[in-house]
């Protein structure tokens, strides 16, 4: 109900306050913290902008979770004008408050918050993951040189989210990182998915070696990635996949607008084009 939105509003505003050790007043704090959490929590779900100014002053709020539950409702709201305050969050002492500041800040998807996101690569592992599905979200291609180096964090995965948010990105500046990255066992699906989002020919022949890849999942990326590019070079090695079985070769040749060639026919194209994984898997 939109009414309750003043009535939330200064229960967020509610403050903790202490006067000796005994259980009683204890016992208040951690009320009074609860009711200001929830507070900030349902505020999000009315999603009214009225209750912005309050949710940015509670990013101030002495208790982590009070400040998480408010980055939260924020991004929930999606006001631009939250952009400012949820930036400086994320600097804030707490990982679960900083990536609660990045995922609201994805979820606003306002490009003036790209520059502190791509600072926030930087951060702790769990934050940089956020940091980077929050500049996928956004979509600003400004970010894409941050993102090719996230390729190689140390986190499988930073990697694989980078991969996720270069891909929704599309820019085909990173195509050729993202070819490296199907050699990565722990995120060469999430790069074969990317390539296929990005649809540059250039990764059209490392897409068809991954269709020998030794994992089942990159390889069916690979197959769906290769329909969605769409070019007919890939056609002997989704044949023969096609004819293994493989759904995702059929549909990726029902894509590509041809049918799957003969299996003799087949498997001589792909071995005079050296794809010897492809025949060795299938």
């Amino acid at each position: 109900d939109p009414q309750a939105a003043p009535a939330l509003i200064e229960a967020l505003q509610d403050s903790d306050w202490v006067i000796d050790d005994c259980g009683d007043y204890v016992e208040l704090l951690d009320r009074n913290r609860y009711v200001r959490c929830k507070a900030a929590e349902a505020l999000g779900k009315l999603g009214d902008p009225q209750a912005v100014p309050a949710l940015i002053q509670a990013l101030g709020d002495e208790d982590k979770d009070v400040r998480r539950a408010a980055c939260e409702a924020l991004g929930a709201i999606g006001d631009p004008h939250a952009i400012p305050a949820l930036t400086k969050a994320l600097g804030d002492y707490w990982d679960e408050v900083r990536r609660a500041a990045c995922e609201a800040l994805g979820a606003i998807g306002d490009p003036q918050a790209v520059p502190a996101l791509i600072q926030a690569l930087r951060n702790r592992d769990s934050v940089r993951r956020a940091a980077a599905k929050a500049l996928g979200a956004i979509g600003d291609p400004q970010a894409v040189p941050a993102l090719i180096q996230a390729l190689r964090d140390r986190d499988s995965d930073v990697r694989r989210s980078a991969c996720e948010a270069l891909g929704a990105i599309g820019d085909p500046q990173a195509v050729p990182t993202l070819i490296q990255a199907l050699g990565d066992w722990d995120v060469g699906r999430a790069a074969a998915e990317a390539l296929g989002a990005i649809g540059d020919l250039q990764a059209v022949p490392a897409l068809i070696q991954a269709l020998g890849d030794s994992d089942n999942s990159v390889r069916r990326a690979a197959c769906e990635a290769l329909g969605a590019i769409g070019d007919l070079q890939a056609v002997p090695e989704l044949s023969v996949w096609a004819h293994a079985g493989e759904d995702a070769a059929r549909n990726a040749l029902q894509a590509l607008g041809h049918p799957a060639l003969d299996l003799p026919q087949a498997v001589a194209q792909v071995a005079a084009q050296g794809a010897w994984g492809v025949l060795i898997r299938a």
